[in-house]
């Protein structure tokens, strides 16, 4: 996770802080090997929170991609709303760029001759 030191962590203990009884935490993304939080026992069994981990959603390619795909040709998951700014090829260096100056959010490098 970069320069973010022990924020995943810290995170995540601040969210089980925060969370109803009876609620569920969600963790997604990864940190670095080895890292790992706390989770004050007494508070997870007496206020019955939960914490699960999700990896892409927990998604199923070979189910959901279909779906997905049938969704977007069929104009009724709105994809291209949620790119960007849209870079071709030879713009990586300017995408790369504005990655790291946090100019954008959901960019995306094009091949050659698409726009």
């Amino acid at each position: 996770m970069g320069d973010r030191g022990d924020r995943p962590p810290r995170d995540l203990e601040t969210a089980i802080e925060v969370l109803r009884p009876g609620g569920t935490l969600v963790a997604v993304g990864l940190a670095a090997v080895g890292q790992s939080f706390s989770v004050p026992i007494n508070v997870l069994v007496q206020r019955e929170k939960r914490v699960v981990g999700s990896l892409y959603g927990s998604a199923n390619p070979l189910v959901d991609l279909p779906k997905l795909f049938s969704l977007y040709r069929g104009g009724r998951l709105p994809l291209d709303a949620l790119i960007g700014t849209r870079y071709s090829l030879d713009e990586i260096n300017t995408a790369f760029t504005d990655l790291a100056d946090g100019a954008i959010g959901r960019g995306v490098v094009l091949p050659a001759g698409a726009r």
